[in-house]
């Protein structure tokens, strides 16, 4: 067994509405694996985001909470009230709306849009006049959060956007539920798709009715608003031809991701038959925690492209690593041959130029949008960067450090090397007694109700 319990390790145990609530929705209840003073103890922390310096909200799961420290976060989450109600945000954008074009103003320090009997108060911050185009497309507009561990905004290239509409289209999809993706819902406004965005940002808001606009948040499924979540039950229950699209930030986990999803798509079966399509916007090397979590999701060889971030534009030499999982039949999504794809008719799908069949392999195997080359030794295809080890008895770089890459292998909860975490003996139990205990709490009140 390798020693790999230096560092600590993070794992989900539980998520649940009942948990205590911080700024942004009900928490998770997390478990730290390692050495330590607090080694195995169960905390409830935000969902949405990982560092306290963005939420604060930490207690540990056997904390007896007073009624006063209760009083006081009520207290504090009301005092961080967004400026507007969903409802004035509206009004204030009927009125914005029937300004002069000389009267449109929207403040960037402030992130709003501004009335004429308000620039009084914004004449010292930076402001800026406001065309129609802007304002059908607020992320224009709007500054975007770039930290992989929160919102993470970064926006799609018009190629990307054009071709996720395309897809839509394609597949007579006539409603899109747009979680985190506010480019492609500005592109289905603009054509005439109905969508609805969801997104934790309330800065979009004041562009929206409620009627096509609600927060949430992603990694908890929680709908901020109650009108919001019957907006969604509508659209699952009363409309035909309904996918999702959703773009996380690269650092959430796919595991509270992946709970969200599968709440949408049991909910849409309630009412049809019909699968949920998703679309799931996802590097390709955590393909396997989406794999892990929904099975029934395959990757798509196309490269999805940002305009606002460095490393992931598709003109960049080694492209995008950011593709698409989705639960739709391969063969059923077209890639665009201009941009450099083509259709493997033994594998049934399409892949990129680059992406050559493997006979052994029987798949297209590459990834990253380069060619592979199959090693007989290891019994697969790997990157053509890559060398047979001997004494590592894998592929690997040349110039490596032999054995540092079994130490990162197996379970990084225990350190056994003969299981993921996934199958760690340690963690199922933790998880197993914590279910347990939360359908016997439910079960007990259910049954004092009944008396």
């Amino acid at each position: 067994m390798a020693d790999r319990t230096n560092s600590s390790s993070i794992v989900v145990v539980s998520t649940n509405m009942s948990h205590p609530h911080c700024l942004h929705g009900p928490t998770v209840l997390f478990q730290r694996f390692g050495k330590g003073k607090n080694e195995h103890r169960q905390f409830y922390a935000c969902s949405a985001y990982r560092d306290r310096k963005d939420c604060s909200f930490f207690q540990w799961s056997d904390e007896k909470v007073s009624e006063e420290r209760k009083l006081l976060r009520d207290q504090f989450r009301k005092s961080l009230k967004m400026p507007f109600t969903q409802d004035e945000y509206h009004l204030r954008l009927k009125e914005y709306i029937n300004l002069k074009d000389a009267e449109r103003q929207y403040c960037e320090t402030c992130s709003l849009l501004i009335l004429p009997d308000e620039i009084r108060t914004h004449v010292t911050h930076d402001c800026v006049h406001v065309t129609d185009d802007q304002l059908g497309r607020p992320s224009m507009l709007l500054s975007p959060e770039t930290d992989n561990r929160k919102e993470a905004q970064y926006f799609f290239t018009d190629k990307t956007v054009g071709f996720a509409l395309e897809t839509l289209q394609n597949l007579k999809i006539n409603s899109v539920i747009c979680i985190g993706t506010p480019t492609i819902h500005e592109a289905c406004q603009r054509t005439g798709l109905t969508s609805y965005l969801l997104d934790i940002d309330h800065r979009f808001g004041q562009f929206y009715p409620s009627t096509s606009f609600g927060r949430f948040n992603m990694f908890n499924g929680y709908f901020f608003e109650s009108e919001t979540k019957k907006h969604i039950e509508s659209i699952l229950s009363e409309h035909q031809n309904v996918a999702i699209v959703i773009d996380p930030p690269f650092g959430g986990m796919a595991e509270l991701i992946s709970k969200t999803l599968t709440f949408f798509m049991e909910k849409r079966g309630e009412f049809h038959t019909r699968k949920l399509p998703v679309f799931w916007f996802f590097p390709y090397f955590l393909e396997e925690k989406i794999r892990d979590c929904l099975p029934e999701f395959h990757m798509l060889d196309y490269q999805v492209g940002y305009d606002n971030h460095q490393r992931f534009k598709t003109e960049k030499k080694h492209g995008s690593p950011v593709r698409i999982f989705t639960n739709v039949a391969l063969d059923q999504v077209a890639l665009p041959v201009a941009e450099g794809y083509k259709f493997c008719d033994i594998c049934a799908r399409w892949v990129h130029s680059q992406n050559e069949h493997c006979s052994i392999c029987t798949s297209c195997t590459a990834k990253d949008g380069h060619r592979w080359m199959h090693c007989y030794k290891c019994g697969k295809c790997v990157k053509a960067s890559r060398i047979h080890c001997d004494v590592c008895k894998h592929c690997t770089l040349p110039g490596h450090e032999c054995g540092a890459a079994e130490r990162r292998q197996g379970c990084h909860l225990c350190g056994d090397l003969q299981h993921k975490k996934r199958d760690c003996p340690k963690f199922k139990a933790t998880v197993g007694k914590r279910e347990n205990r939360d359908r016997g709490g439910a079960k007990t009140k259910r049954d004092k109700k009944s008396k």
